[in-house]
């Protein structure tokens, strides 16, 4: 019966035995499941926020006045108003050195 290994670096089994004396080595391939449309939206909340949190402070002044430069896909309302967090963000602009840095 062969055994299932994920991985483990330094086997103390395997390390006295030599290459043509093992079992080879299967890798199987996970796949990764779909995600529903809840799921996903998510995700894309969680990498948006990862993304802000990471460009909060400016990359030349260290600054923190650094705000999103958003294209204007965002969902509008029935006011036709846009929905704050739901436009793309293409870069990042600095309020006290004018710099640009792309997301």
């Amino acid at each position: 019966m062969s055994r299932l290994k994920l991985f483990v670096p330094n086997d103390s089994a395997d390390a006295g035995t030599p290459c043509a004396d093992r079992e080879p080595i299967e890798i199987l391939p996970f796949r990764r499941p779909k995600l529903s449309p809840q799921r996903q939206m998510l995700n894309d909340v969680v990498s948006r926020a990862r993304m802000l949190y990471d460009n909060r402070e400016c990359q030349c002044c260290r600054r923190a006045t650094v705000t999103p430069i958003e294209l204007r896909d965002g969902i509008l309302n029935r006011n036709r108003l846009p929905i704050p967090g739901t436009a793309t963000i293409v870069g990042f602009r600095c309020q006290s050195c004018q710099s640009e840095w792309a997301a």
